[in-house]
């Protein structure tokens, strides 16, 4: 839901990536690419945090290139998935 009203209101698909997560429990997140650094919406928290601010050990994220492919991410940092 969150994906699809960032999207409606004119944010690319490529820089919204669904991500897979470890932290007290495995689930996703969206992932969101700006020319600041990447966020996180999360829908256990209410607050919107910067990767580096977040205790998630992320495990998969949705490639920017094709939302289809999933890419692995290694340790805390989303950015090591540009492909």
């Amino acid at each position: 839901m969150k994906r699809a009203q960032l999207m409606a209101r004119g944010i690319s698909p490529s820089q919204l990536l669904i991500t897979m997560v470890q932290g007290s429990e495995a689930h996703v997140v969206l992932a969101v690419r700006t020319d600041r650094g990447d966020y996180i919406l999360d829908n256990l928290r209410d607050e919107v945090l910067p990767v580096e601010k977040t205790s998630y050990r992320y495990i998969k994220m949705q490639s920017p290139a094709n939302a289809g492919q999933w890419v692995s991410i290694a340790g805390r940092s989303v950015a090591v998935a540009n492909n």
